[in-house]
């Protein structure tokens, strides 16, 4: 079974070296490695990973083509019938690519599949399937701004249900995939028009190859018995991107519903006035460490979200031992405001749903 594996590098050499260790010889067709960076230090690192791996085939982009479209060009020089995409932050051992390769070639009306993907290493934490994005998600959070009560109620069952569904280790359908770990069939791609459209130069081109690919007929899928690792980021300085992909998602998808919410001005989230830092127990304040956010927020984290309306959210897989942040994933959260649901006893039991914020800086003492 042949299988590609597509990476883009954006000045994350280093993330990409790790990624490709995880790998390890790649028998199973070719890496390809496109180089966004524009810088020559990237271009020379990734050079030099591919002198002892004849398997990786490098592209340096004479200028930042974006995620999508430097994805495209991989994806149209590669021949092979299943192709990888995976982030240089992503680690996945090619036994779970197999997995995932199995599960496409068994059953042909699957367009694409995801593994299980952990937020960190020591996998203490999953991350939540991705929204669909359409006119019901865009518009439900300013109605939940009118019930902070059913805001929280609706989080708390997103999170419970997700456990109990992690908990079952069979294949099961999703409406949409994120392009971190995503493993295709060529046949589906070409059926759903072409990989990525090139006008999203970061963010929702995925939610649009995902909806391209269902209406194409093709089944999306998380395997249960395969998993990754993608240390995803919260980063307040990619929303800009993140928004005019938004516009441009919903004016290709959602004419109709783009031009009557005046271009999605009328269902505006306020912010200001609403949300989780509104709504909730503050739990320190700012706390400058686990130890003082555990201290503050009395119990176990069973999720957290640096969302306004608490979902999507990271949380606790089934079976882990329920606990406060550790140092260890205290610092690999970004700087800003999140959600936590703290459980102060039997798992669910007793829950509540508490804001924080992050400090710039560690606080020392």
């Amino acid at each position: 079974m042949s299988i590609d594996i597509v990476i883009v590098n954006y000045r994350s050499s280093a993330d990409v070296e790790r990624c490709l260790e995880c790998l390890g010889p790649w028998p199973r067709g070719l890496v390809w490695l496109v180089d966004n960076s524009e810088q020559a230090s990237e271009a020379e690192a990734l050079a030099r990973m591919k002198v002892d791996r004849p398997w990786v085939r490098l592209t340096v982009a004479p200028r930042n083509l974006g995620f999508g479209a430097a994805c495209n060009l991989a994806f149209a020089a590669s021949r092979a019938p299943f192709v990888l995409l995976l982030n240089p932050d992503a680690l996945i051992e090619p036994a779970d690519v197999d997995r995932l390769a199995d599960a496409l070639a068994l059953d042909p009306t699957l367009g694409a599949v995801s593994p299980t993907t952990y937020w960190n290493v020591e996998r203490s934490f999953v991350l939540p399937p991705p929204t669909v994005q359409g006119p019901v998600t865009t518009t439900l959070p300013a109605l939940l701004a009118c019930s902070p009560a059913l805001a929280c109620r609706r989080a708390r069952h997103h999170v419970l249900a997700e456990r109990r569904r992690l908990a079952e280790p069979s294949t099961r359908t999703v409406r949409s995939l994120a392009g971190a770990v995503l493993l295709l069939t060529r046949r589906a791609v070409d059926a759903a028009g072409g990989l990525f459209d090139p006008r999203f130069f970061m963010f929702f081109e995925d939610a649009d190859l995902s909806r391209r690919l269902r209406r194409s007929g093709h089944r999306l899928a998380l395997v249960g018995g395969a998993s990754a690792v993608h240390t995803y980021r919260h980063k307040a300085s990619k929303e800009a991107a993140m928004e005019r992909s938004c516009h441009l998602y919903f004016e290709k998808n959602h004419p109709a519903f783009y031009r009557w919410t005046d271009r999605l001005a009328r269902v505006g989230v306020p912010t200001v006035r609403t949300g989780a830092k509104h709504w909730l127990e503050q739990a320190g304040g700012s706390p400058g460490s686990a130890r003082d956010f555990n201290a503050a927020a009395g119990g176990a984290v069973l999720a957290f979200s640096p969302s306004a309306w608490m979902w999507p959210a990271l949380l606790r897989p089934p079976g882990a031992t329920l606990r406060g942040f550790d140092e260890g994933e205290w610092d690999l959260l970004e700087p800003g405001g999140y959600a936590a649901l703290i459980d102060g006893g039997e798992a669910g039991r007793d829950t509540r749903w508490v804001y924080f914020e992050k400090p710039a800086t560690r606080s020392i003492g």
